[in-house]
């Protein structure tokens, strides 16, 4: 047969970290148009729209777990599980560090805002009938689901991806200044991309302790929840949620942000700094038990074998003589009855 003179193809080259993570945060930018129309058109008249929010965070998520899919199959790696692709590992602490997330989200609104409650700069209308309580209800449920998504994109999948490429420290301080970039520029604030630069360092701080995304996304859901649905107060991206709460700040821009809340205020930012550290602190264990490498033996085993030589003399070496061992002292004063 005759010899083909065709080169052989070279072997394709799986995309880098860094094109992987500019792929999926463009595939999420363009979900959300694409969930928000969706979900306006399936449920303009069911409730009044009431359950628009909720399908929308549904669909995001759904579509942006089918942008993770194709993006490994092109990267040539397919993860084990759904678990695996979200970086929410199953775990006997999953529970216990998405309750302390919620905790450490929680206690950072509730120090954010105590300036403005005892300056008496907030003033909140309550609504208290079964259809605001259905709103927050409803409102939680999209919170839950829409902030999984978030921490799926910048601490999860991209995060990972992406820390492979030029290291974790970089890719923390990157997409922490992509995601500030997106919040401020909806916002129009300035000090709302400081303020959620700073959150964006703290949410990376808790995937980094943990490698996993059960603490981040109970501290973000912890902090949309108190904001959002608590306080009634304005979140990051200007997201507005329907609740039995519905609140307003006046007062100094340092503490109120010009009347936008916590999340344009630079008091929060020195909140969030020292909540960065109280995290530190209290995820020691975490960080101990997954983010350190096992410990493996090294050297080489010792198992050598002894000459064929050595072996020999020791088969034909005759057994050594049975030597009895005779007491030091005499027998005899157990018969006489005398001791010396």
């Amino acid at each position: 047969m005759f010899a083909s003179n065709r080169t052989p193809r070279p072997p394709r080259r799986a995309p880098s970290g860094f094109t992987l993570t500019c792929l999926a945060l463009v595939w999420w930018a363009a979900c959300r148009e694409v969930a928000d129309r969706s979900a306006t058109g399936l449920l303009h008249s069911v409730a009044a729209g009431a359950f628009v929010p909720l399908m929308a965070a549904a669909f995001l998520l759904f579509l942006t777990i089918l942008g993770f899919l194709a993006l490994d199959i092109l990267r040539g790696y397919r993860a084990p599980s759904l678990r695996a692709l979200l970086s929410l590992p199953a775990r006997a602490t999953a529970s216990r560090e998405w309750f302390l997330g919620g905790a450490v989200g929680w206690g950072a609104v509730v120090l954010a805002i105590l300036p403005v409650v005892l300056r008496r700069s907030l003033s909140v209308q309550t609504w208290f009938a079964p259809r605001g309580l259905l709103a927050a209800g409803i409102s939680l449920a999209t919170i839950a689901l829409s902030t999984l998504t978030t921490e799926a994109i910048f601490r999860g999948y991209g995060f990972e991806r992406l820390r492979t490429s030029m290291g974790p420290n970089r890719a923390t301080l990157l997409l922490s200044a992509v995601y500030a970039v997106i919040v401020s520029f909806s916002m129009g604030s300035l000090t709302a991309f400081f303020v959620s630069f700073t959150f964006a360092l703290l949410l990376a701080m808790a995937w980094r302790r943990t490698h996993a995304l059960w603490l981040p996304w109970g501290l973000h859901f912890a902090w949309n929840a108190a904001l959002g649905v608590l306080f009634g107060l304005p979140l990051f991206g200007g997201a507005e949620l329907s609740t039995i709460f519905q609140g307003q700040v006046q007062g100094a821009r340092g503490f109120t942000g010009a009347g936008r809340g916590p999340i344009a205020a630079p008091w929060t930012v020195v909140v969030l700094l020292g909540v960065l550290l109280l995290l530190f602190r209290v995820t020691r264990d975490f960080a101990w038990a997954y983010t350190h490498p096992p410990v493996i033996a090294g050297g080489f085993p010792m198992n050598v074998a002894p000459p064929p030589a050595h072996a020999a003399m020791e088969q034909s070496a005759p057994p050594p003589p049975l030597v009895q061992i005779l007491p030091n002292t005499p027998q005899t004063g157990s018969r006489d009855g005398s001791l010396s």
